[in-house]
């Protein structure tokens, strides 16, 4: 979508609901760039690499989305860390058996 599709008016309405609903649109793209850096994790895992190379950050986009949450909220996501975090998670359910009780002792 380009400047001129969108007109004064709409660029005003679109920045009230931004505004009005910052919060809300903070938490889905954080919850985005969980669920992204997961799905990385996951292809990281199988051994896919399309072309011979590996899949990065950049092929699912979280550095466009740590700059939206950076402008929403004057940080910049930690993309890294996060995708530590799901790697982490990932790697220990996959070594806690589901329906072990034991394991999530």
């Amino acid at each position: 979508m380009t400047d001129a599709v969108l007109t004064t008016d709409a660029k005003a309405r679109l920045f009230d609901q931004l505004v009005r609903h910052e919060q809300l649109l903070v938490d889905g793209l954080t919850l985005l760039a969980r669920d992204k850096a997961r799905a990385l994790i996951t292809l990281h895992k199988s051994g896919l690499r399309p072309g011979g190379r590996a899949y990065g950050q950049a092929d699912f986009g979280l550095p466009e989305i740590s700059a939206v949450h950076e402008i929403l909220t004057g940080e910049p996501l930690n993309v890294d860390a996060l995708v530590e975090e799901q790697r982490l998670q990932l790697e220990h359910e996959i070594a806690t058996p589901h329906g072990d009780p034991a394991a999530t002792e």
